[in-house]
């Protein structure tokens, strides 16, 4: 977020008694990042008005934001209404993340379309990164036993140093087998790396050398390297940011995950104290020099 903003939101939460850690020089080499299952802000639930459980989970998001100075979001099960709506309870969601974030730009990308628009979304504070070339949105062709999921990508670049990598949102399939997540994530390494290539002319770097930061709700079970998470970490070179039996979810399961490839990590770790959905955020800080 832009200092002046940050001020602001800082004194909002500091009036609701949280913490506020130290803004950091502006020229850090770190990268901050979150993902979020937002289990679509609560707007899915007819028990309650539009609003009450969205409000409690941007609450969150800013709370979290504030207190680590985050740089880049990644949510999963965001709404975007459609027009005219015929849903009463969901509305925009990446509108309403990014005053709840002052500061800060995104991208939306729907891979459902119904009453509705439900999709993923990249949230990143304006001040200090450029989004490069235009973002790259993908549904997966294997649709497993659920509706159809997707992702989305970034290329962002740094305004202090002009380095460059790729933030790529993904949501695969709640299968109950593993066969279509793997799937979903080879396509999703592939059609990514496909979109760089074509966006080479943006990059001061070769395609090849682009850092990666991946983020999403993989729905893989407990205490597993197989499938999706496997096919990243063992053959596409990923490295993950936290432990692969961490609790993501509130049913004790490591559905959601942050990985990296080309870039340092300096910790990992998931926010247990958010309570607004039925996922957890990770989060990570990378150093990229």
């Amino acid at each position: 977020m832009s200092h002046a903003n940050r001020i602001l939101l800082a004194v909002a939460v500091l009036v609701a008694g949280c913490k506020i850690a130290a803004v950091p020089a502006p020229g850090r080499t770190e990268i901050r990042v979150a993902t979020f299952n937002t289990h679509f802000f609560g707007d899915h639930d007819a028990a309650h008005p539009d609003g009450e459980d969205a409000a409690e989970c941007l609450t969150d998001v800013a709370r979290v934001d504030a207190e680590m100075d985050l740089d880049v979001w990644m949510f999963q099960e965001v709404y975007r209404s459609r027009t005219p709506n015929p849903n009463p309870y969901p509305t925009d969601h990446l509108a309403r993340m990014k005053a709840a974030l002052p500061g800060c730009e995104g991208v939306f990308f729907a891979y459902s379309e119904a009453e509705f628009e439900k999709g993923v979304a990249i949230v990143w504070d304006a001040g200090r990164f450029d989004a490069i070339g235009p973002p790259m949105g993908h549904r997966w062709s294997e649709t497993g036993l659920d509706t159809t999921k997707g992702g989305v990508a970034q290329i962002l670049r740094r305004r202090s140093d002009s380095k460059e990598f790729l933030v790529a949102c993904v949501h695969l399939a709640a299968s109950g087998i593993a066969g279509p997540r793997e799937k979903q994530a080879r396509e999703a390494v592939a059609l990514f790396r496909a979109d760089v290539e074509r966006n080479a002319a943006y990059l001061g770097v070769p395609p090849g050398d682009l850092p990666w930061i991946l983020g999403g709700d993989l729905n893989t079970v407990w205490r597993t390297a197989e499938g999706a998470y496997g096919y990243l970490v063992n053959e596409a070179g990923f490295v993950p940011a936290t432990g692969s039996t961490v609790r993501t979810h509130e049913s004790g399961l490591h559905l959601d995950h942050l990985l990296h490839r080309g870039m340092t990590l300096l910790e990992g770790g998931v926010r247990h104290d958010v309570r607004s959905s039925d996922h957890y955020p990770l989060f990570a800080r990378f150093d990229l020099r």
